[in-house]
């Protein structure tokens, strides 16, 4: 049985690497196997398919970030927690799988989780669009939340794609969360004139 978890194990491990350095379409299970030491019909003996692999992989991690943006952005917006709050446990939970959570967001082409991008910038628009409506924006503007959040997304991400040390990520979260509220503040005193302007 324990020989078992640790073939399990090593399979999960490989498949990791393999989904992160190939993207799910080109990972091959031949490869996954040759770096787990096993034959490719061990594979098939703990999953049964490439998909149900992948899953293994992803799934814990999907999981966790889905929960930290909907508590996150329910906290926030009853002020139970502030925004940079909600971006230091984003970061710290995308800190606990870095290598699971950049194939989640960067990986997934051709997988059961292809969406899972648009899924989480969803989660992210839904939260934001009621600060931008609270603030005085129209649920007409969903493009331009949509936009503001794609923004934000690729910002994380690629403070966790450069691997800095977690006080410097954590540092770097907290100033472009100030950079992103000081420009919110701008962009929605420019929206307002702009409404006017296009009312009168």
């Amino acid at each position: 049985m324990k020989e078992n978890m640790a073939v399990r194990e090593k399979l999960v491990r490989a498949a990791r690497d393999e989904f992160l350095s190939q993207g799910y379409q080109k990972a091959s299970l031949r490869n996954i196997a040759r770096q787990a030491d096993v034959t490719t019909g061990a594979i098939y003996f703990f999953f049964d398919s490439k998909e149900g692999l992948f899953h293994a992989v992803v799934d814990e991690t999907a999981n966790l970030l889905r929960q930290v943006l909907i508590r996150g952005a329910e906290n926030e917006y009853t002020g139970k927690s502030s925004g940079e709050e909600n971006d230091r446990a984003f970061i710290l939970a995308l800190r606990q799988h870095p290598e699971e959570a950049l194939i989640l967001l960067e990986k997934t082409e051709g997988s059961p989780m292809a969406g899972f991008r648009s899924e989480l910038t969803g989660l992210l628009c839904d939260g934001f669009m009621r600060f931008f409506l609270r603030a005085g924006g129209k649920e007409a503007d969903a493009a331009l939340v949509q936009l503001l959040v794609e923004q934000r997304v690729h910002a994380i991400l690629s403070l966790i794609a450069h691997r800095f040390d977690l006080e410097k990520t954590l540092a770097y979260a907290v100033l472009i969360g100030a950079y992103s509220e000081a420009g919110f503040q701008g962009m929605m005193q420019k929206y307002h004139q702009m409404i006017k302007g296009s009312a009168e």
